[in-house]
C-alpha cells in the first residue's frame, strides 16, 4: 500500500527522494520539511515578503518562505513560543494538527457523524488538544492508524507516512486521481 502511495506522491511532485534514486521511506519527516509538503501540496503561492516570527527560522533558510506561508494561513497552531525547531521529527499530533487546520482553511464540507476513537489502545497518551484533530483525520480515512489498533500519535512521521497521508488528503480534496485502497 504504502509504496504505491509514495510513487503517486513523487510523481505528482508532493515529495522528493534523498538522492542516488533512494526515497528513504523509513526517515522521519522534520517540521520544516512536512510544512514545505504542506505548502506546496496546497498550491497557494509562498508569502511574499512576510516576516516569521521564529528566531529559528532564519531569512535564506530553504524553507523559510514555506514556514512563513504556513504561519500565515494558520497551519502551524501546534508550534508553541517563539522557536519553531526546524529539524525537529514531526510527531503524528503535530501532522494530524496541521492537516486538520488544512480542511478548515479548505472550507471542507464535513457530515455530523461522530467517529470513536476507542478503538485505538494508544488513545489515552495523546494530548487533549490534538483528540479532535485526530478524529477528523480518521473521519476523513486520512490517517487510519499505523497497526491494528495504534495510532501512534507521539510517534515520529515517516517520510512514507507523510507521502500516504499527502495523496489521501488530496484525494479527500478531489485534487488528485490515481491510487485508490
Amino acid at each position: 500500500m504504502g509504496k504505491s502511495f509514495v510513487e503517486l506522491a513523487a510523481t505528482k511532485g508532493l515529495v522528493e527522494g534523498v538522492g542516488d534514486g533512494r526515497f528513504a521511506p523509513d526517515k522521519t519527516v522534520t517540521r520544516a520539511e512536512f510544512t514545505a509538503m504542506l505548502v506546496r501540496a496546497l498550491g497557494r503561492g509562498l508569502s511574499i515578503g512576510s516576516a516569521v516570527s521564529y528566531v529559528d527560522v532564519k531569512s535564506g533558510a530553504w524553507y523559510y518562505e514555506e514556514v512563513a506561508t504556513a504561519r500565515e494561513l494558520g497551519l502551524l497552531d501546534f508550534v508553541s513560543g517563539t522557536s519553531f525547531n526546524p529539524e525537529q521529527p514531526l510527531t503524528r499530533e503535530e501532522m494530524a494538527n496541521m492537516l486538520a487546520a488544512v480542511v478548515k482553511l479548505e472550507e471542507l464540507p464535513l457530515t455530523k457523524d461522530f467517529v470513536s476513537l476507542d478503538g485505538y489502545k494508544d488513545i489515552a497518551q495523546a494530548d487533549s488538544a490534538y483528540l479532535e484533530d485526530v478524529r477528523l483525520m480518521v473521519k476523513l480515512h486520512i490517517m487510519t492508524g499505523t497497526g491494528e489498533n495504534e495510532v501512534s500519535l507521539k510517534g515520529e512521521t515517516t517520510r512514507a507516512q507523510a507521502a500516504v497521508v499527502w495523496i489521501r488528503t488530496l484525494q479527500v480534496f478531489d485534487r488528485i486521481d490515481g491510487y485508490k485502497e
